[in-house]
């Protein structure tokens, strides 16, 4: 009988659990107008939600994450001048960003500090038309 008390309850949580939007899943805090940020730990850049209809005219670009890393080799870290490994305080950006349909090459890569980026980033793709 008390297996029994256990087993509802416990069904009762995974349900709800699975009903709950991933978004609620992830964790807080720290993305850009657009949704996404870069992971501190691997340097990955991701999203959660869809970006913002300035973003949405040009067709998603898959990264390369051989791109990046060939990136990496060829200009060290600001912050340690290492070529592998994290870099405190800096993230490696997209020139022109792969939302606004920028070519994910090295070419098109340079080191900018977290706040520098986060600035660039709220712009969107309407500091290109600026220019």
């Amino acid at each position: 009988m008390t297996t029994q008390r256990l087993a509802f309850p416990t069904a009762i949580a995974f349900i709800l659990g699975l009903m709950l939007p991933s978004d609620a899943l992830a964790h807080g805090g720290g993305l850009n107008s657009e949704g996404c940020h870069n992971n501190r730990r691997t340097g990955d850049y991701h999203c959660h939600r869809s970006p913002s209809p300035a973003y949405r005219d040009h067709a998603p670009v898959r990264r390369s994450y051989s791109a990046r890393a060939a990136f990496r080799r060829s200009v060290p870290c600001p912050a340690t001048g290492r070529v592998s490994g994290s870099c405190p305080g800096w993230e490696v950006d997209h020139i022109i960003p792969l939302a606004c349909a920028g070519p994910d090459h090295p070419r098109n890569m340079q080191w900018l500090t977290r706040e520098e980026n986060r600035r660039k980033g709220d712009l969107g793709c309407s500091r290109l038309s600026a220019s």
